[in-house]
């Protein structure tokens, strides 16, 4: 997966979160639900002016569809490590 400098310096400035690397899958989940919240805070606020989304939730927006896949890569490992914890 790769991200544009400014995705990581939203990451940076709204998140303070330097890489995905250590991130975990669930504190992914939760910054792609902020994202999500962010979005909806920015259209709010887009529909009291000239109808533009700000450059704040146009990057929230890309995140949310940036991430996904990257949550779902992190699942199927997740799935698999658990089966083979289980089967030893």
């Amino acid at each position: 997966m790769s991200i544009s400098s400014e995705q990581r310096e939203f990451l940076i400035r709204e998140f303070g979160l330097i890489d995905l690397i250590s991130v975990e899958l669930d504190e992914l989940r939760e910054i792609r639900e902020r994202c999500f919240d962010i979005e909806v805070h920015e259209s709010m606020k887009s529909d009291d002016g000239d109808g533009e989304l700000s450059n704040r939730g146009r990057i929230a927006v890309e995140l949310v569809d940036v991430l996904l896949p990257l949550i779902k890569q992190m699942k199927t490992v997740n799935i698999h490590e658990s089966v083979h914890v289980a089967a030893v």
